[in-house]
């Protein structure tokens, strides 16, 4: 039994595996203690031979591997969750950078009984500059290029949800609808909170959007308990392009977007608060009201 296991969903990213991997091979907690599940969602490109080489018998790593029917990282993280032995289910995007004491972070966090903690993310913004941030991070330590991010905010470097905290607050038991600031990029779940409600990515989701939403969701309707770790710091590889920028300039990924936001509305009809969501509503209601829920 370890007290966390990381799953990190993956296709076709070797350079982002690698650089995620060696995050966590520098993570100050005891190597004894976490396991690392990569989660492969139908890659043609050799995974298992990126955590080979860049592993190998210095962490205690598994490598799951699902059939290639689209994009489907939800489906992926159900593997990760059903084959986990920690105490905590760690998800991280692959390219997803964790600042040395992140997992300690996180088992902290749990050990005060939230259910669902939060990680915070730099290079999420709408249009921050890549390029840049690539050669920041090439050249410097995951904490050294954090702190160089967190004095740019006029750069568009930060959070994507920086807006949403600046506005409701980083209480996040004062929201009302907390599920709209998970994002699959970074945040864990104690297990047994997961297995005992029976609460797995919908494996309805096979583009790009909606499944960490619908997660989100789900676990808050099972009364979850959320939490902003705002220490629990991390930093976005930059892909090739952002999902931004694709919704605005793909017609096909934006329909296919919209479509599972469709899915997601109507999958939880009786909800006001995700009717609000849906039409665009809900993140102009300060804060949001409790009694929508």
């Amino acid at each position: 039994m370890y007290m966390v296991s990381v799953i990190i969903p993956v296709y076709n990213n070797e350079k982002e595996l690698e650089l995620t991997l060696g995050a966590l091979m520098n993570q100050n907690l005891k190597k004894d203690v976490f396991e690392v599940i990569v989660a492969d969602d139908g890659s043609s490109h050799n995974m298992r031979r990126v955590v080979e080489k860049n592993v190998g018998g210095e962490l205690n790593w598994k490598y799951l591997f699902q059939e290639d029917r689209g994009f489907r990282p939800g489906c992926a993280r159900n593997m990760g969750i059903r084959s986990a032995e920690g105490g905590i289910c760690l998800f991280l995007d692959c390219g997803v950078l964790p600042r040395t004491d992140c997992l300690q972070v996180h088992i902290d966090y749990h050990s005060r009984d939230y259910d669902v903690v939060l990680g915070y993310v730099y290079g999420m913004g709408k249009n921050p500059d890549l390029d840049f941030m690539r050669h920041i991070i090439s050249s410097n330590s995951i904490e050294k290029a954090i702190c160089i991010f967190s004095g740019m905010r006029d750069k568009d470097i930060g959070d994507g949800r920086d807006y949403l905290y600046e506005e409701y607050g980083y209480d996040l038991s004062s929201w009302a609808v907390p599920w709209i600031a998970l994002w699959s990029l970074h945040f864990s779940v104690c297990t047994t909170f997961l297995l005992r409600n029976k609460i797995f990515f919908d494996e309805y989701f096979n583009t790009w959007g909606g499944e960490d939403t619908d997660f989100g969701i789900n676990l808050h309707n099972h009364d979850a308990k959320f939490v902003l770790a705002r220490e629990a710091e991390s930093i976005h590889y930059p892909p090739a392009i952002l999902s931004y920028k694709r919704l605005q300039t793909d017609p096909v990924f934006w329909e296919n977007a919209y479509k599972n936001r469709e899915y997601i509305y109507r999958k939880h009809f009786n909800n006001k608060s995700v009717e609000l969501w849906y039409k665009n509503k809900l993140r102009r209601t300060t804060p949001p009201p409790t009694e929508l829920l």
